[in-house]
């Protein structure tokens, strides 16, 4: 399922009758929290910093995998605060809450073709293994050219994962 941008929810919250805008939401301190705590992963950041400036030579598909318990759900948070810092819109797909099937995977990840600037962050992508292949050589291809998009699991790209209708340059992946 696809998750809304916390910057348009709490938007939306603080006109609900009875919001308190002076001592703020407890997602809000949440967040700040978990981005004071956040460290390390500086080799990651900067990479994702530079592919949000397009910077020459940075990917447009940055695959971030690992043993369970790394952290690199807690990167992808931190990805997302990065991109809204820019102002760039943000979608995220959880894929342990949607079932991994090519129209189900375009439906959680949808927002993504309305902005081309817009960043998709994957989350738990292992649980894509049957449909990698569509991701990589449907769904991926044929996103707007500004799209970003990280993919994070605990699972390695598939060997066959090399070669893209991209090519390889366009993908980095990062442990």
């Amino acid at each position: 399922m696809a998750m809304k941008d916390s910057a348009s929810r709490s938007t939306a919250d603080s006109a609900r009758p009875g919001a308190s805008a002076p001592g703020g939401r407890l997602a809000d301190k949440l967040a700040s929290a978990r981005m004071q705590n956040f460290v390390g992963r500086q080799e990651e950041i900067l990479l994702f910093r530079g592919a949000l400036d397009g910077a020459p030579g940075t990917p447009m598909v940055i695959v971030v995998h690992g043993p369970g318990g790394i952290g690199k759900s807690a990167l992808l948070q931190r990805y997302a605060a990065e991109a809204r810092a820019t102002g760039r819109p943000v979608v995220t797909v959880d894929m342990r809450t949607i079932y991994p099937s090519p129209s189900a995977f375009t439906e959680a990840a949808g927002e993504v073709f309305r902005q081309d600037d817009a960043v998709l962050l994957v989350d738990s992508f292992e649980r894509c293994r049957g449909i990698e292949e569509w991701v990589r050589d449907t769904f991926l291809p044929g996103l707007p050219s500004g799209v970003l998009v990280v993919l994070a699991g605990r699972l390695p790209r598939t060997p066959s994962g090399a070669r893209t209708s991209a090519g390889a340059s366009s993908w980095r992946c990062c442990r």
